[in-house]
């Protein structure tokens, strides 16, 4: 299969795209603006069937050749997380939103787009989420994310709603919960739980590269939303 996976060079990206070269059939395409990460490019390079494309994913000139090639399109790139987007927010809005739009735009009829959503979607809900719970973001993230599904619906997309993710990477966040408690527990010799009583889902990198595999394949790609994680845990089981 030709994947194009844009953000090819983050935590998630560059993990994913090394776990599909694992199998010598598929074509990898890593499309990334390269301003971080490049140090970790070496790990996929050395693929003979990887390779990376340095773009920005608002140069529609730039990237729509790459699209047209692929016949599923992993949307990765964007400004992650809460924090990130409201430091940065124009960037932010232009990436997420404009970004997507102009990925969305580019979608054939006959491609699969797999786009990276989260459960900040969700907003505050008593009891479990599912694909039918009403969304109601309470972040600017999760409202980018909200209007990222929005945007990709118009296309034959699966909109991945991941839990928090943890464990290594090529290029390991620290800044997670999971991944920060650990380098605190290492360095500190202490760890703070806060929220110890809310619910939160997580899921280890590792799994989430083999689900995004898993709903890549003809016989398991579906449209639509779906959640990602593991909602056997809480914070006070970890």
């Amino acid at each position: 299969m030709k994947y194009l996976i844009t953000g090819g060079l983050g935590y998630l990206g560059i993990e994913l795209a090394y776990h599909l070269s694992q199998d010598d059939k598929n074509k990898i395409v890593i499309y990334d603006k390269a301003v971080y990460g490049v140090e970790y490019a070496s790990y996929v390079l050395n693929r003979k069937n990887v390779s990376v494309v340095v773009g920005d994913i608002r140069d529609i000139d730039r990237l729509s050749p790459f699209v047209k090639e692929s016949d599923t399109i992993i949307h990765l790139a964007s400004l992650v997380g809460a924090p990130l987007v409201q430091k940065r927010p124009i960037e932010a809005h232009e990436t997420n939103i404009l970004g997507t739009e102009k990925v969305v735009d580019l979608i054939g009829d006959n491609q699969r787009l797999m786009y990276a959503s989260t459960g900040s979607t969700y907003g505050k809900v008593d009891g479990i989420c599912t694909e039918s719970t009403p969304i109601s973001p309470l972040s600017i993230y999760g409202v980018h994310k909200a209007k990222g599904e929005e945007l990709v619906s118009k296309k034959n997309a699966l909109s991945m709603r991941f839990a928090t993710v943890y464990g290594l990477s090529f290029r390991t966040r620290n800044d997670l919960y999971i991944n920060n408690m650990i380098k605190k527990a290492l360095v500190d010799r202490s760890v703070v739980l806060y929220e110890q009583f809310a619910r939160r889902t997580f899921i280890h990198i590792h799994d989430i590269v083999r689900a995004v595999e898993y709903f890549s394949m003809d016989d398991n790609f579906e449209s639509g939303p779906l959640n990602i994680g593991d909602p056997s845990l809480a914070l006070t089981k970890l």
